[in-house]
């Protein structure tokens, strides 16, 4: 359990980079040695699945959700709460989809099985109360969505004390739900509730923390508090750019794009929308350009390790060390539930150090700008030093528009930068 506790304290954390293997590692460790359906093995499964559709890979999570909740149902029987906790979480996925008739009922039997096997009180009564909730609520069911909302808040605060992260979280939702019926003085005190405890819980840099000023930057976007509301995105944008700039030179292309679907449609949109024509959006462009531009990396460099590794002996040698060393250090993510976490954390410093030492001497037998990426790292203001004094660069975007916080429709916006003037 070792590996899978661990993989816990990480995803808890946030580092869902490191997280991800040794779930992996435990759920290959539990099949070998108790077989394919034992319980263990669908706690690793659904444990898994939830990081992935954390990660927004709902594609990958789906089946191993389905499969944690044949094992539990057959090893442990039907009103089982294990069960309960699985079909909590596929209903959560489906709704995530936007399967809300097929998640709904889901939700119910999770609600009935917790409240009959552990009471109407308990916490995982609450989350699934939560959940619930918030289905209806997207389903334009306020009336009903309310009660449950405080019903999970009142079980939170009791069981779990007022300043928990689940608080935090009913709090934010049930604060949407009266913004959304336009009770504007009632959710703004909630919103501040929740956004203090999730700085108090979760650190002023966690990705709840820049969820929750999202939300209070609408709310004052909506009610006229426009510069409240760009300082309010800026502080969250700038917690997701710091996340993205950790993560990303360890995620696939793939991962990193869904990631960014996942966690910057609505702050793109909002950015393009509150900053448009007003003060501060040139440094509200430059995290946009930052991400597109993480992508555009991540393709050049993978094209660039293909390249030197083909057709050149003289540097093939470099290029395999420089291969090896990385598959080593995610080999080491491996070995994080046998060693203390501080002492895992100061290998992986070491074996990164190693992979900038081994890549600076591979671009010193290189010739000159074979490895490197001269546009790697590269900002906005970096940026349009490399525009010619009657060149502009123009950056397309989809996004929805929102106009005084609420949605009015699908638009495209161009933003055009010139070397000697900013983004407009």
């Amino acid at each position: 359990l070792t590996l899978n506790n661990l993989a816990l304290l990480l995803h808890e954390e946030g580092d869902y980079v490191a997280a991800r293997p040794l779930y992996e590692r435990a759920l290959a460790i539990w099949e070998k040695a108790l077989g394919p359906d034992h319980p263990n093995v669908a706690t690793v499964l659904n444990n898994l699945a939830f990081l992935l559709k954390v990660q927004g890979d709902y594609v990958a999570a789906r089946p191993l959700y389905e499969r944690a909740l044949a094992i539990r149902e057959k090893a442990l029987g039907p009103d089982h709460p294990n069960v309960a906790s699985t079909l909590h979480n596929l209903a959560s996925l489906l709704q995530a989809e936007g399967e809300y008739t097929a998640a709904r009922p889901l939700y119910e039997r999770a609600l009935t099985i917790y409240e009959k096997a552990l009471g109407p009180d308990h916490p995982n009564v609450a989350r699934t109360l939560h959940n619930l909730a918030g289905l209806l609520k997207v389903q334009g069911e306020y009336a009903a969505a309310r009660p449950l909302f405080e019903r999970a808040l009142a079980i939170w605060e009791k069981a779990l004390g007022p300043d928990h992260p689940n608080v935090a979280s009913t709090l934010n939702n049930l604060a949407v739900l009266f913004q959304t019926e336009g009770e504007y003085a009632a959710a703004r005190p909630l919103f501040v509730r929740a956004l203090t405890i999730q700085k108090k819980a979760r650190g002023l840099h966690h990705l709840d923390v820049a969820k929750s000023l999202v939300n209070l930057a609408h709310l004052d976007w909506q009610t006229g508090a426009s510069e409240e509301a760009r300082r309010e995105f800026l502080q969250a944008v700038a917690i997701i750019h710091a996340h993205i700039e950790r993560i990303f030179p360890f995620l696939s292309f793939a991962e990193q794009r869904n990631f960014l679907v996942r966690h910057l449609t609505l702050p793109t949109s909002y950015l393009l929308s509150a900053f448009r024509g007003g003060r501060g959006f040139a440094t509200g462009y430059g995290f946009l350009f930052r991400w597109k531009g993480l992508l555009l990396e991540s393709l050049r460099h993978q094209s660039v390790i293909a390249r030197l590794a083909r057709g050149n002996p003289a540097i093939e040698q470099r290029v395999a060390e420089l291969q090896a060393l990385r598959t080593k250090i995610a080999g080491w993510y491996h070995q994080a539930g046998e060693v203390p976490l501080a002492e895992w954390r100061k290998k992986n410093d070491a074996l990164t150090e190693q992979k900038e030492v081994l890549e600076r001497e591979l671009a010193r037998t290189l010739p000159p700008g074979a490895l490197h990426d001269p546009m790697e790292g590269v900002n906005l203001n970096e940026f349009r030093r490399f525009l010619a004094p009657d060149e502009a660069f123009l950056d397309v975007y989809r996004y929805g528009f929102w106009e005084e916080g609420t949605f009015v429709e699908e638009r495209y916006a161009v933003v055009v930068t010139g070397r000697q003037e900013g983004p407009r």
